[in-house]
């Protein structure tokens, strides 16, 4: 409890627990929540349904009208007999005053084992709307090319967390470089050290561009100054010499 509160006054960027256990755990979490703060948290429940029954009731006792400040729940399914898991579902919760009720996006197939869209959203996507200005079209759009890429990753079995990790580097450093090897579908050169050079390189190149523009601009500015005082120092020598010329007379 005392780590929640020191990292909140630290303002961090994202807050990840482990497991809600306690009520203060909880509260502190959604209270982060409340003022804008990103929340990663797990709670053991079996469904959406379950997962606010088990929030707002003891030990927990979060208050449901709390609830609205979450973006999704996802439920994670585990099956012990394949030993694999998979997600089961992507809910929504809708609050009021002294209740609250799971909206299910998106549940688990297991008979195609896919996830498939079970209701319309309510309120996500005019929350991703709000805060990032962009249309649902661009959202919709722009989860599509994350599909794109996460499907990439399954069919080449990029799992672990290195190569994980280099992706997305690629995906927000230079994205080009990534889409190029997806469609190329050539792992290796996203994976290799020579593609993280080659950004390593770009960026070099940027700051080696800006510092010539800043070189020129200082440059610039030197000649700038080396005029304004010779033309200072002619207008004093032309002062001098017409006072000069009037003692004479």
């Amino acid at each position: 409890l005392d780590l929640l509160i020191n990292s909140l006054r630290m303002r961090p960027d994202r807050i990840i627990l482990g497991e809600m256990r306690r009520q203060s755990e909880a509260m502190v979490l959604f209270e982060a929540m409340h003022t804008g703060h990103s929340v990663y948290a797990t709670v053991h429940a079996d469904t959406a349904p379950e997962t606010i029954s088990r929030l707002i009731n003891p030990p927990l006792s979060v208050p449901p009208n709390l609830l609205k400040t979450v973006n999704l729940n996802v439920v994670m399914f585990r099956d012990r007999r394949k030993g694999i898991r998979r997600v089961l579902q992507i809910a929504e919760f809708e609050a009021e005053k002294d209740s609250a009720r799971a909206n299910i996006i998106y549940r688990l197939s297991k008979e195609e084992d896919k996830i498939i869209k079970h209701s319309e959203s309510l309120k996500f996507y005019e929350d991703l709307s709000r805060h990032t200005g962009m249309s649902q079209n661009e959202i919709i759009n722009d989860l599509k090319d994350k599909q794109r890429i996460l499907s990439w990753l399954i069919k080449n079995n990029i799992r672990d967390l290195e190569s994980f990790g280099k992706v997305m580097n690629a995906y927000y450093r230079n994205k080009q470089l990534l889409d190029k090897a997806v469609s190329q579908n050539n792992k290796k050169f996203i994976l290799t050290e020579k593609a993280s050079e080659k950004e390593d390189n770009n960026e070099e190149q940027f700051r080696g561009e800006d510092s010539k523009e800043q070189k020129q601009e200082m440059i610039f500015d030197k000649f700038e100054i080396y005029n304004k005082q010779k033309l200072k120092h002619q207008h004093k020598r032309k002062s001098h010499k017409n006072s000069g010329k009037r003692t004479k007379r």
